[in-house]
């Protein structure tokens, strides 16, 4: 009985002092990745969290390198990801309304 009462306090606590209302999510957002020979094509496929007016970012590494801009703009927006080599990684981030930035997805070539 005491245990369930000190929990309760904590928890009616915690929102009266306005703690859960900092709490700030990761970005999320559904990233598909196809191959064909050494390149990927990464395909944005549902929003998510993600500010949509920001998009999504593309980082080639090592030798993998976007073909356009680097960026996914909306849902359905592809992106080809060129001279990918075994073991090369590319990371997609995007940035929630809130304005955390983080990692979306990742995807290591292994060719």
């Amino acid at each position: 009985m005491v245990a369930i009462t000190v929990i309760l306090a904590a928890v009616i606590g915690t929102f009266v002092l306005g703690l859960g209302e900092q709490v700030q999510s990761s970005p999320q957002a559904g990233v598909s990745f196809s191959v064909s020979s050494s390149t990927v094509t990464s395909t944005w496929v549902s929003e998510g969290n993600v500010d949509t007016g920001i998009g999504l970012t593309i980082s080639g590494g090592g030798a993998c390198s976007p073909d356009g801009d680097s960026a996914l703009s909306s849902v359905g927006d592809s992106e080809k990801i060129s001279s990918c080599t075994n073991g090369d990684t590319i990371t997609i981030t995007g940035t929630t309304p809130g304005g955390t930035e983080g990692v979306v997805a990742q995807y290591t070539y292994e060719g």
